[in-house]
């Protein structure tokens, strides 16, 4: 349904495009000479780095994570509400001069 309504979209606006611009040419279209002569290619030399790449195969030590899934049927803000560590602290005035700190 939604690509229906895309397509008439897009076709009403071209038909809106089409209906709204209106273009008139008058007079001889004809186009310019354009007359090109001789010229040269500028002297280029460049210099690269020379690289030397190499080959070698390592053994990388990688950490096994294990990832537990949540259970079905919950939310990021339920799991958040369940855990006890997640919880905000209040703002604690020190002093009068100080400002309040976490």
């Amino acid at each position: 349904m939604r690509i229906i309504l895309g397509i008439l979209a897009v076709i009403a606006i071209v038909l809106l495009a089409v209906w709204a611009i209106d273009v008139d040419v008058s007079g001889d279209v004809e186009m310019p000479t354009v007359e090109v002569t001789g010229g040269e290619m500028p002297d280029v030399d460049v210099d690269t780095v020379d690289v030397d790449a190499t080959m070698e195969e390592k053994t990388i030590l990688v950490p096994n994570i294990d990832v537990t899934a949540p259970e079905e049927n919950t939310t990021a803000e339920d799991s958040m509400m369940e855990d006890d560590s997640m919880t905000e602290e209040e703002p604690v005035m020190e002093d009068d001069n100080m400002e309040m700190s976490q």
